[in-house]
């Protein structure tokens, strides 16, 4: 333990040291009156003692503490039920649909050309002289 005497000015030093040795050399004053005995008391009636003013808890107050804490478990069990029903159940079911698909395994197939009905070639509209323009296009 660090000596804090060290750190204190001389005079701030000496004035401690001659309060000490003031309150060891001088009479310690006496009682005129004698000391009451003490009580032992048990725990229970200690804590009677000292919550006197207050009441004490009856089976009102214990019912109270039980339904707390059964509306605090239901509270976790609906949260419970709706994080696995909500979001567990959705990353569970993406989970198990998703295709890994690894590049290079499998060959690329070209994309089928479309055809609409009724046109004669496979020129843009624009090539074509003779077709119906198309609405809002103009």
């Amino acid at each position: 333990m660090p000596d804090t005497t060290a750190n204190r000015a001389p005079d701030e030093a000496s004035a401690d040291n001659a309060l000490l040795s003031a309150l060891l050399t001088s009479e310690v004053p006496a009682r005129h009156s004698q000391l009451r005995p003490a009580h032992l008391r048990s725990a229970t009636q200690q804590q009677r003692i000292a919550l006197r003013g207050f009441r004490l808890r009856n089976w009102v107050d214990q019912t109270l503490v039980v339904l707390e804490r059964g509306l605090v478990v239901a509270a976790l069990i609906a949260f419970g039920y709706w994080l696995v029903d909500g979001p567990v159940r959705d990353w569970f079911y993406m989970r198990q649909s998703e295709r890994i698909v690894w590049a290079g395994s499998r060959a690329a197939t070209a994309t089928p050309a479309l055809r609409v009905p009724g046109a004669a070639s496979s020129n843009p509209p624009s090539v074509v002289a003779a077709a119906p323009s198309l609405p809002f296009t103009r």
